[in-house]
């Protein structure tokens, strides 16, 4: 298939040259690697919107090593965010 570049509101078609640098540009850009890693990239942003914020992350934290400490069972709110996150990792696996 032949490309065209547009010169001056003109088609004008790829030299035998930049259809070679063209080929292998798509060559790399749909290699597995390259899929996989654009793959990755968007896994990655999913698993990231998924998690529960810093802020309510530190809390349960603190909320945990609490219970520890008086010999309780976790607070609902710190079993939660790890069933989240489970579930979160679970949506989204690393590849």
């Amino acid at each position: 298939m032949t490309r065209y570049h547009n010169i001056d509101g003109k088609r004008v078609a790829f030299t035998v040259g930049e259809e070679a640098a063209a080929d292998a540009a798509d060559d790399v850009y749909n290699s597995e690697a390259e899929v996989n890693k654009r793959h990755n990239g968007k896994v990655d942003r999913q698993r990231i919107a998924g998690y529960a914020s810093d802020g309510d992350n530190f809390d349960a934290i603190w909320k945990a090593i609490d219970a520890l400490r008086q010999g309780s069972d976790l607070p609902d709110e710190v079993t939660n965010i790890l069933a989240s996150r489970a579930a979160n990792k679970a949506a989204n696996p690393k590849r």
